[in-house]
């Protein structure tokens, strides 16, 4: 899966987030791998879109 590893900004944007609320290290550390998670969810499935929209593309020529 794509994007397994935060980018620095949602590093930092979840170390705020779990300074201001209160959030244990093992906490924050689990929320940061679940974002990384989503986030390469994301990136995958529009990667896929754009794939099938260049063949889509590709075959209307």
């Amino acid at each position: 899966m794509g994007g397994a590893v935060p980018r620095p900004i949602a590093r930092r944007a979840l170390a705020e987030l779990a300074q201001e609320d209160g959030l244990h290290e093992e906490e924050a550390a689990l929320l940061v791998v679940l974002v990384a998670e989503m986030d390469g969810v994301f990136f995958d499935h529009q990667e896929q879109l754009s794939k099938r929209a260049a063949e889509e593309a590709k075959r209307r020529r």
